[in-house]
């Protein structure tokens, strides 16, 4: 499939992520590996400095909001804090990229980017993620 394929996927999967006031901190988006022992693994991507602290900690208390499939929205919390090892970083300090693996209501309205490959473990690294160029399109 095309880059174009995969960046229609993406505009129609981002979703935003707030504080406790609702305040916006940023997007992100759905991604998931098929595993070849059946079943996916969902990831919510986004930039590190959306969910760090200036001090390169994990942000208590944030949000994404989902659109569900009724109209209705809800906000659904990331424990980044209290779950690390639900949270991919790239080996490289300079990729300012962050998953977190989690587990979507099935009423969520919000396409899932499907990535092309197969994976027999579950604990993904998000270099695995990014082998697949067209997922992660540099936009000027």
């Amino acid at each position: 499939m095309s880059g174009e394929y995969y960046l229609d996927q993406i505009r129609k999967c981002v979703t935003f992520v707030f504080d406790l006031s609702e305040k916006p901190l940023g997007t992100g988006f759905f991604a998931s590996i098929k595993l070849e022992k059946g079943g996916y693994a969902v990831y919510f991507v986004t930039a590190k400095y959306v969910v760090q602290d200036d001090l390169g900690k994990y942000r208590e208390n944030i949000y994404i909001r989902l659109n569900l499939h009724s109209g209705d929205s809800e906000h659904m919390g990331l424990p980044l804090s209290y779950a690390p090892d639900y949270i991919l970083t790239h080996d490289d300090e300079n990729i300012d990229l962050v998953a977190y693996l989690l587990n979507p209501p099935q009423d969520m309205r919000h396409h899932i980017v499907q990535c092309p490959w197969h994976s027999s473990r579950f604990d993904i690294r998000l270099e695995d993620l990014m082998m697949q160029e067209n997922l992660f399109i540099h936009m000027d």
